[in-house]
C-alpha cells in the first residue's frame, strides 16, 4: 500500500506484505516491511549524451540494506542518505526498512527478497530496467543482501499476485 506521494520529487513510501508477514514455515505475524521509493529523475537520467534512447528512459535500481548489528536499522545515514545520492546519478533507490530477525534467521532475507520482486514487478512504472536492480547493505544489512545474492528463486509464474511472480534474483550486490 501506499503511504506518501505529494509530488514527483517525494519519495514513495510503500509497505511490502500488507501487514501478514511471513516468518517461516508457513507461518506469519502481524507486521510490515516498508520501503521508501527516490524515483530517478528523468532530467538527471537524460543528461548523459552517450545513452540510446531507449535505455536513457530507464534507470538502474539500489535496493538499500541499512545495518544496525541486527538489534535496530541506522536508516538515515546508511538508508536515505546514501539512496538521496545514488539519485543524483539518475539511480533510484530504494531504502528497505527490513524486520529485525529476534531468533527468525529468515525474515530479513524474506523483507529484502520481497522488495527485489516489488521493484521488478514495478520496473515499467517507475522507469527502472528490470535487469539492472541490485541489492546494497551495510553492516548487517549487508549480510542481508549477500544472503539475498546467493539465495534467490525466479519467483512463482503460477502465483495469484503480480510480485509473487517476479524473481528476486539481484542482478547485483554492493555490500560495505
Amino acid at each position: 500500500g501506499l503511504f506518501r506521494l505529494s509530488s514527483s520529487s517525494d519519495p514513495l513510501v510503500l509497505t511490502l506484505w500488507n501487514g501478514r508477514a511471513p516468518i517461516g514455515d508457513g507461518m506469519y505475524e502481524d507486521a510490515d516491511t516498508t520501503i521508501t521509493v527516490y524515483l530517478a529523475q528523468g532530467e538527471r537520467m537524460n543528461n548523459s549524451a552517450s545513452k540510446a534512447s531507449a535505455s536513457a528512459s530507464a534507470s538502474s535500481a539500489v535496493i538499500i540494506c541499512p545495518g544496525g548489528g541486527y538489534s535496530h536499522l541506522s536508516t538515515q545515514r546508511e538508508g536515505h542518505l546514501v539512496a538521496r545520492w545514488l539519485n543524483t546519478h539518475g539511480i533510484t533507490a530504494v531504502v528497505l526498512e527490513y524486520r529485525l530477525p529476534y531468533g527468525r534467521s529468515s525474515v530479513p532475507a524474506s523483507d529484502a527478497q520481497r522488495a527485489i520482486r516489488t521493484v521488478r514487478s514495478n520496473a515499467v512504472a517507475w522507469q527502472v530496467d528490470p535487469s539492472r536492480i541490485g541489492i546494497m547493505g551495510f553492516s548487517a544489512g549487508g549480510h542481508v543482501a549477500a544472503t539475498v545474492g546467493t539465495h534467490f528463486d525466479l519467483g512463482n509464474p503460477d502465483a495469484v499476485h503480480l510480485v509473487d511472480r517476479a524473481s528476486c534474483r539481484p542482478d547485483f550486490v554492493l555490500l560495505a
